[in-house]
């Protein structure tokens, strides 16, 4: 059954069967690999996202404290402390945020309940505390401010510590999540390469097969064709089937078979031929494009009949068409002598003209290498130009900046002569025990003042500086776009002079080629004159051929 199949047949069933394996590692492989990425999604939502809310809850309970103290820093002064109690707000606002994110997805009892605590430390302790302090501080008492903040420290240190037990839980259920999904992977893995191999181990059975049982009759085949190749048509071919190697098969011992007889036929008829037989009858078509072979045979018989028939005509001809040709020879020796003399005097003219034109490309050549070198140094005087362009943009970039810094001077110098003065003013109600504080906060009044004036004298200078620069820039940028001009009308020359250049290296080419031509004439001239001389001599050797060649004729056996 399997023998008797085509080829075709066996081809689609081995495809076919590479492709259900393909189909099953693919589906399994997509199967896996969705398992893996709805794991690892889970982890980022369940244990690597509420990290971030963490992060953020433990953040804003920071920066409360900080503002807290910053509250404190500025008793006594309702606008500032009213402005830090809209960022502590705002702080409010993002830790609650947070803490309902956080909250919905949390799947762990425990968890849970860690946020709610720290949410109402929060609730009940903590943010009524901080509340508690800016009022205060709004009011002046700096020290009962102080007090209250030391008191929520604790709270607030409470609720920090319960993040990152949070935070440590999540870590600690990422990294079982994680474990779970490399054993998965590893699993999957392990489940494809079995199917691979059981899939790759089949193929190859089943390749082997398919293939036996097309290599062995075609290696039959192709030893059958090798013998052909080398001439042999005795070559036996035992192999029979109904699929197309069967058929090729049969159709090949068809073919040697009729080769046989046709060589057979061929060999007997080019036998007569080399006895110099050509009376024999043509030879009956043959099948096929053999019938071009016969067909061949017999015009190559009835050609040779009439060309020796021919040629027994034309032998007289050749005769005494030789002595003819013999004198027209002669003459023709004479004439070439003459044209060698004209072409010697052409050449000469064509070297005089081809060393000119080589002395002129020699001087364009140093003009274009002037050219390049001035083109050169342009472009280098050009790449200098943006470099200290670029040197002085970025002297301007750092003015800006100093000017950034001394304009901060200028506003902590004013800050720290606000201080100075609640300062004084705080020593003067403290009386004499505050004397000597008040003669520290002058001095610091009067250094705040100093550094003031001297920012203002910077930035003056840095702002004239700035002048200067942009007015630099100004210059350069004009010398740049004048050079950059300059380079392009050299370049315009340069291209000019390598047109000319170029055209004068074609010129002495063109002239070296015409003087080879002439070269080549001359020498053709003086061959022409040996070959017409010692045409005349062939002329009569071939009258005497023309006799020979009559006596060999008599021999052939021709039609009637």
């Amino acid at each position: 059954m399997g023998r008797n199949l085509k080829i075709s047949v066996k081809l689609k069933i081995g495809f076919l069967f590479v492709v259900v394996i393909t189909c099953i590692v693919g589906c399994i492989g997509i199967a896996g690999m969705r398992q893996i990425s709805a794991a690892d999604q889970s982890l980022y939502d369940q244990q690597t996202k509420p990290l971030q809310y963490i992060s953020n809850m433990i953040q804003a309970v920071q920066s409360i404290c900080i503002e807290e103290r910053n509250a404190i820093g500025f008793s006594g002064d309702p606008a500032k402390i009213s402005e830090i109690e809209n960022k502590i707000d705002e702080y409010s606002v993002v830790f609650k945020e947070n803490q309902d994110k956080y909250l919905t997805v949390l799947t762990v009892q425990e968890g849970i309940n860690l946020v709610k605590g720290a949410g109402e430390v929060y609730d009940n302790t903590f943010f009524p505390h901080v509340k508690t302090v800016l009022k205060t501080a709004a009011q002046g008492d700096a020290e009962s401010a102080q007090a209250v903040l030391e008191s929520d420290a604790e709270s607030a240190e409470k609720i920090i510590d319960t993040y990152n037990q949070c935070f440590k839980n999540s870590n600690r259920d990422a990294l079982s999540k994680s474990t779970a999904n490399v054993e998965l992977t590893t699993h999957l893995t392990i489940l494809l390469a079995v199917i691979i191999v059981i899939g790759v181990t089949a193929c190859i059975l089943l390749c082997t097969i398919i293939v036996r049982s097309i290599s062995r009759p075609m290696e039959e085949l192709v030893r059958a064709s090798e013998h052909f190749a080398k001439g042999n048509l005795q070559t036996e071919i035992t192999y029979q089937s109904e699929n197309e190697i069967g058929r090729l098969a049969e159709s090949l011992r068809s073919a040697f078979q009729s080769l046989q007889e046709i060589i057979h036929e061929l060999s007997r008829t080019l036998g007569k031929i080399s006895e110099k037989d050509l009376s024999m009858e043509p030879l009956e078509s043959y099948k096929g494009d053999f019938d071009s072979v016969s067909q061949s045979v017999n015009t190559i018989l009835n050609g040779l009949n009439d060309f020796f028939s021919v040629v027994q005509t034309s032998a007289e001809q050749v005769n005494s068409g030789s002595e003819q040709v013999s004198g027209g020879a002669q003459e023709l020796a004479q004439e070439t002598a003459e044209q060698a003399g004209i072409i010697e005097g052409l050449l000469a003219s064509a070297s005089e003209v081809s060393q000119r034109v080589r002395k002129n490309s020699d001087h364009v050549a140093d003009t274009v290498q002037n050219i390049d070198e001035t083109t050169k140094h342009i472009r280098q005087s050009n790449v200098q130009m943006e470099e200290m362009l670029s040197a002085m943009r970025e002297i301007e970039d750092s003015s800006n900046e100093i000017s950034k810094v001394i304009n901060m001077i200028d506003s902590i110098a004013f800050q720290t002569n606000i201080l100075a003065l609640n300062a004084a003013v705080e020593a003067a109600r403290a009386g004499q025990a505050g004397k000597g504080f008040s003669v520290v906060a002058e001095e610091v009044r009067n250094l705040a003042m100093k550094s003031a004036d001297a920012a203002k004298q910077t930035t003056e200078l840095i702002e004239r500086s700035i002048k200067k620069v942009e007015e630099g820039s100004s210059i350069a940028n004009s010398t740049a776009q004048t050079l950059d001009e300059a380079a392009k009308q050299i370049e315009s020359v340069e291209r000019t002079i390598h047109q000319i250049k170029q055209t004068s290296v074609e010129q002495a080419a063109a002239m070296s080629e015409i003087s080879e031509d002439v070269e080549q004439i001359s020498a053709a001239i003086q061959r022409n004159s040996a070959t017409a001389e010692e045409s005349a001599a062939a002329s009569e050797e071939l009258s005497a051929q023309a006799d020979m060649l009559k006596k060999e004729l008599v021999n052939f056996k021709l039609r009637p």
